[in-house]
This record gives C-alpha cells, structure tokens and sequence, in this order.
C-alpha cells in the first residue's frame, strides 16, 4: 500500500504543479523526527483550504502520510498485545480494550487499517472470553475441596480479565478464599490427628 502511494504520489508531482508542497524527502525527515503527525496536519490543513476540488496531489500525500502513521501505532499496539499475553496465549481483556481505544486516530488516518484492526482486537477477545468461558466450566464441575485444580483456575482467569479489573479483582478474592479455606481444612486436619494421638 505504502509503495503504491508513493509510486502514484511521484507521477501525480511529476505531472502537476498544484497542491502541497510537501515532497517525499519532507515525509521521510519528518518520520525520522516523529513528526509525521504535525506534517499530516499541516496537509489536512492546505486540503482543507483547496476548498471543494482539492487537488489530487494533496490526497495523495494526505494519504500516505495517514498510512505511514497509522502503520506505526499497529506495531506498537502489537508489541504490547504480544508482551501482555498470558501463560496459556490470550491476551487480557483489559488490554485489548485499551489497544482500541488507542487505535482511536488511526479511523482519520488510515480508516481500511483502522477496519482490519478493529477485526483483529474482535477475534482476539473472543478467543479470551472463549478461555474464560471454558475455564469458568471447568472450575464449576470441581468438588469445593480440590484446592490445588481451583486456585489454579481462578488464576488463570484472573489472568484472563486483566490486573485492575473489577473481574481480576473478583477472583482474586475468589482465590483467597480457596486458600483460606485450604489452610482451614489443614488446621482442622491437624487438630483431629492430635485429639486421635491423645486418646490412644
């Protein structure tokens, strides 16, 4: 897509004195600053000026500009999707709903990027809410005193939900009770073995 535009963008200039005067060696310094947004303002702004014809050379840049940086928020958003996964794959419900808001300017710069993300934040939740979903079942089925298979469960799930979440913060009691009631059953355990060793 990038390549495309700019093989267009090049004829259309070669071909056409009007629209900005932004140049391809102007879009490559100012990516090399981390000012690509401040240029993509800049030619919003003449496009906006040109009124009800603007030139197809401004589109152009407009375009490739939005493209470049709407390509550089989807790497950064999937570098922190990656980082956040959990042991088991998933990402955190939590953190992809941040990546979507985030992904927010991209819908003004690019909106087909901005679709496709939206599609891949869509699939990845549903396969999280998927394991959630599975282990919810399966933490069901377990008798109360399988402590171990529990807490490891509502781990997961609390995984699952994302740190400072009302959900993770559910679970997070949930499994202090298991363990709770873990250390409930041991003293209990305990006690009954001493009261068998006193009446022997």
């Amino acid at each position: 897509m990038r390549a495309l535009l700019a093989t267009v963008l090049v004829a259309v200039l070669a071909g056409c004195q009007t629209g900005t005067k932004v140049t391809q060696e102007d879009i490559a310094a100012a990516e090399s600053r981390g000012e690509l947004d401040a240029l993509y303002v800049q030619v919003e702004r003449e496009l906006a000026q040109e009124g009800a014809k603007p030139s197809e050379t401004t589109q152009l840049v407009l375009a490739q500009i939005g493209t470049r940086l709407a390509s550089q928020l989807e790497s950064e958003l999937d570098a922190k999707l990656a980082e956040a996964r959990t042991p088991s794959g998933q990402v955190p419900l939590v953190r992809i709903a941040e990546a979507r808001e985030r992904s927010a300017p991209m819908e003004r710069w690019a909106p087909e990027k901005y679709r496709e993300l939206g599609e891949k934040l869509d699939g990845l939740a549903e396969q999280t809410r998927a394991a959630i979903s599975e282990r919810e079942q399966r933490l069901a089925d377990l008798p109360q005193d399988a402590f171990g298979k529990r807490s490891d469960l509502v781990l997961q799930l609390e995984q699952l939900s994302g740190e400072g979440t009302a959900e993770a913060a559910r679970w997070r009691a949930e499994r202090d009770g298991i363990r709770a009631a873990l250390e409930e059953t041991a003293e209990e355990a305990i006690q009954a073995e001493d009261y068998a060793t006193a009446q022997a």
